[in-house]
C-alpha cells in the first residue's frame, strides 16, 4: 500500500513538472524620468509610471512582448513654473532571458531567476505629438509560483521626436536621431500570471487555462 501511494505522488508531481505555460498577463508601476535638452541626469525629477503587457513564451529563453506604458516625467524649472509631460507608449519586441526561465526541471540550465534583455518597436503619445519609438530595457524576473512571476525592469525608450521636454533643438544642431532627439524611461517593479499550459504527456497535446 505504501509502495503504491508512493508511485501515485511521483506520478503526479512528474507530470506538474511537465506542464509549461506559454502566456503571462502582468502590470507594472514605478517611476518615469526624461532625459533631452533639458536633462542630462539619470533618475531625476521622477514622477509615476505604470504598464500593462503580454508575453508568449517560445521556450525559456525567448519571448515576443506587447506592452503598454504611462507615466508622468518631470522636465525642471521654467520661469519659477515646474513642467512635466505624461506620455503613452505602445510596443511590440523580443525578449531574451540568460537563463533557461521558467521550464521542466529537467531541461539544461534551467532556473526560476533569470537576467533578460528586450528590444522592440513602438509609437509613444506626448504632448499631442505621436512619433516612433524604440525600447530597450534590462530587468531580472522571479518565478516566485507556478503562475506568478516577479520582476524589476528599467526601460529606455528612444524617441524619433526632439517634443517631449516642449523644446526643439535649442542649439540649432544638424538633425541627428542620436543627438538632437528625446528619450524617456521608466523602472518598474512588475507581476505577472501564467496561463494556457500545454499538458506534455497527453497525446493530443490539450492547451488549456
Amino acid at each position: 500500500m505504501k509502495k503504491l501511494l508512493l508511485m501515485l505522488c511521483l506520478t503526479v508531481t512528474s507530470l506538474h513538472a511537465q506542464d509549461i505555460y506559454f502566456c503571462e498577463l502582468g502590470v507594472g508601476g514605478g517611476g518615469a524620468f526624461y532625459l533631452g535638452d533639458e536633462n542630462g541626469t539619470l533618475f531625476k525629477d521622477m514622477g509615476p509610471a505604470g504598464e500593462l503587457f503580454f508575453r508568449y513564451k517560445f521556450n525559456g529563453h525567448w519571448a515576443l512582448k506587447v506592452q503598454y506604458e504611462m507615466g508622468n516625467a518631470g522636465i525642471g524649472y521654467f520661469e519659477d513654473v515646474y513642467r512635466s509631460t505624461t506620455f503613452g507608449g505602445f510596443a511590440v519586441g523580443a525578449e531574451f532571458n540568460f537563463f533557461n526561465y521558467g521550464v521542466k526541471y529537467y531541461e539544461s540550465f534551467s532556473r526560476d531567476f533569470s537576467p533578460y534583455l528586450y528590444l522592440g518597436l513602438g509609437m509613444s503619445f506626448f504632448n499631442g505629438t505621436a512619433t516612433m519609438s524604440i525600447p530597450m530595457a534590462i530587468g531580472v524576473k522571479w518565478k516566485v509560483a507556478d503562475r506568478v512571476n516577479l520582476g524589476l525592469t528599467w526601460q529606455v525608450d528612444k524617441l524619433f521626436s526632439d517634443k517631449f521636454d516642449g523644446v526643439n533643438n535649442p542649439l540649432g544642431l544638424n538633425r541627428s536621431i542620436l543627438i538632437n532627439n528625446d528619450y524617456y524611461s521608466t523602472a518598474t517593479v512588475w507581476v505577472s500570471f501564467n496561463f494556457l499550459k500545454i499538458c506534455a504527456p497527453c497525446r493530443n497535446g490539450v492547451m488549456s487555462f
